[in-house]
């Protein structure tokens, strides 16, 4: 199984006994709400997708630009779910 689809599926299953409220619930004015980071995470798959599917049909080969990361990531390892996936914190 590839590292995507045992992401998604163990993202899914950390969100299958949660409610509509408890997905829809916002802590504070400045938070994302779970549905909104799920939102979030379905957009950019299915955007990136797209734009490397586009690029294979058009024989496009070109490398990526690098861009400058706005703040700088600590990476910790998440050991309440699983030690595939890095934690990241701002």
């Amino acid at each position: 199984m590839n590292t995507n689809q045992a992401f998604r599926e163990d993202v899914l299953e950390a969100v299958s006994d949660l409610s509509y409220e408890e997905l829809n619930q916002k802590i504070s004015d400045d938070k994302w709400t779970i549905m909104q980071v799920l939102e979030h995470l379905y957009l950019m798959e299915e955007m990136i997708v797209a734009r490397v599917w586009h690029q294979l049909q058009n024989g496009e080969n070109k490398p990526a630009e690098k861009k400058q990361f706005l703040f700088n990531l600590e990476k910790e390892w998440d050991s309440q779910t699983s030690s595939r996936y890095p934690r990241y914190r701002f």
